[in-house]
């Protein structure tokens, strides 16, 4: 137990886990305060490469807007240390197929690590917002490569993914109804982490102070229905959040992932492994995982 407990105490939902699992108590979390902008800009950091050596798997977010598509590349390392590798704001009319081309370009593109190892994004999760059927359309060719379509959750405590998805409709893929609010919880407590380890969120060098804004523009209130407290997200008038709905979705992708059998770190050693075994001088390769064979 104190093993496990030095591995999860600086991220406070892995710590509720243990908290309530381990202890049998109730948890709530007293530090966690979201950074401002200009804190989290501060700590931007340049890996030197597409991708560093700790990522292990890559998900996507996908917010789809009036003009445009708005995405974000995620990579993950053990303990869900997590890297923000871009950020793409993709103009263009969602009814438009140019767009969403655009998008596939992004989602299929391999990406270097620095050790020379090649990652593919592993799992997208894009929103159906008002544009369901478009979103229908673009995933369900692509749904066994994990694009998935997703909507948020009216349900107060909904998990980040859920246990099963919808039940489609002919001709349509599933859709996975993911619980934002509990996404968002876990995302505002890691933006706290300020040190490299489980749970810290990296950003790079040349991500600016806008997207730091969007990804803080909501906060926790807490008022009561029916004599019960409960928190909801909100966000001030004309305030953009876009960036903060990307890193749900890609969290949320993430989590989809975990339900098919993911392992970060099992799969980082199977990735080690493979470095090692590799020649010095050999080509670049795309690094596959056979536990997702089960998800095609």
């Amino acid at each position: 137990m104190a093993v496990e407990h030095g591995a999860v105490y600086r991220d406070p939902p892995r710590l509720q886990t243990w908290v309530n699992l381990k202890l049998g108590e109730p948890f709530e979390d007293r530090t966690a305060q979201i950074p401002e902008p200009t804190q989290l800009m501060a700590r931007a950091e340049s890996w030197g490469a597409d991708v560093p050596d700790d990522v292990v798997v890559i998900t996507a977010g996908v917010d789809v807007q009036q003009d445009r598509l708005e995405c974000e590349i995620v990579g993950w390392g053990k303990g869900e240390e997590s890297w923000s590798l871009e950020y793409h704001a993709l103009a263009g009319n969602p009814a438009d197929g140019d767009v969403w081309a655009r998008l596939d370009a992004i989602l299929t593109a391999a990406r270097r690590r620095r050790d020379g190892r090649m990652l593919r994004v592993m799992a997208a999760a894009v929103d159906t917002g008002n544009w369901s059927k478009t979103v229908y359309d673009f995933a369900t060719p692509r749904h066994g490569r994990q694009v998935w379509a997703i909507k948020g959750s009216s349900i107060r405590g909904a998990p980040i993914w859920p246990r099963r998805p919808s039940r489609p409709k002919p001709g349509r893929p599933p859709l996975y109804v993911v619980g934002v609010d509990a996404a968002k919880e876990v995302i505002m407590a890691r933006l706290s982490i300020d040190e490299p380890g489980p749970g810290c969120c990296h950003f790079p060098i040349d991500r600016d102070l806008d997207y730091f804004r969007m990804l803080t523009a909501e906060r926790p209130i807490r008022r009561f229905v029916k004599s019960v407290a409960v928190r909801e997200w909100t966000k001030a008038a004309f305030a953009r959040n876009e960036a903060l709905d990307c890193r749900v979705y890609a969290l949320a992708a993430f989590h989809g992932l975990r339900a098919y059998g993911l392992d970060l770190a099992r799969e980082a050693e199977r990735q080690s492994v493979i470095a090692e075994a590799a020649p010095a001088s050999a080509a670049p390769r795309i690094i596959h995982s056979k536990w997702m064979q089960r998800t095609r």
